[in-house]
């Protein structure tokens, strides 16, 4: 008598369908799906709320007078540039194109600002030409709404390790705000402002 060898895996797609075929009588238990309240909720979180409307004053075409340095003991550097910001995505997210110099050296950055209305904070992430790293923070605003602080940890490309930093955005009027970012110096490990930049509305 010869010997019928059927391969394991026509075996397993056989007892898997054979369990279907017996199981098909049963109704199967559906989860039970969003109530009309959760729904609700749902849609009210992502729609834009007043939290956003804190951006308009920024919105526009700005000249921006900068200044840095990278030590807290070396003289403060200065150029000039200009940024375009627009508001997108229905009111979500305030997208900034910056275009200056940097070093002597042409200079482009691009950033988004927004408010996560499930975490209750703003968001912000920044990239540009001078690393292929995107820096991400989140922040809060004072209780006026005029004064926007955002922190976090980025890595830093001297020496490899992840450093804190923080910055703010100052809204003056809706002509003029301010940005300053504070990080730690490389020697001694204080925190000193390095970046300011004041920016003036194009009219």
């Amino acid at each position: 008598m010869k010997r019928v060898l059927i391969p394991s895996a026509a075996i397993c797609s056989a007892v898997l369908s054979l369990g279907l075929m017996l199981g098909a009588d049963k109704p199967a238990t559906q989860p039970a799906g969003p109530s009309e309240a959760d729904m609700q909720k749902m849609m009210e979180m992502m729609q834009p709320g007043a939290e956003h409307k804190r951006f308009e004053p920024l919105v526009g075409k700005f000249s921006a007078k900068s200044q840095w340095r990278m030590s807290e003991q070396e003289p403060w550097q200065s150029s000039e540039g200009e940024s375009v910001n627009t508001m997108i995505l229905g009111g979500r997210y305030l997208q900034q194109v910056f275009m200056g110099e940097m070093m002597g050296q042409p200079f482009k950055g691009l950033g988004m600002m927004g408010f996560d209305t499930m975490k209750k904070k703003y968001i912000s992430l920044w990239m540009d030409e001078m690393s292929t790293s995107m820096m991400t923070s989140e922040g809060t605003a004072d209780s006026a709404g005029k004064v926007l602080t955002f922190g976090g940890d980025m890595l830093c490309p001297m020496d490899g390790t992840m450093k804190p930093f923080h910055f703010t955005y100052t809204i003056t009027d809706a002509d003029n705000h301010s940005f300053e970012m504070f990080s730690p110096d490389m020697k001694t490990g204080k925190e000193f402002s390095g970046l300011k930049i004041v920016y003036t509305r194009v009219k």
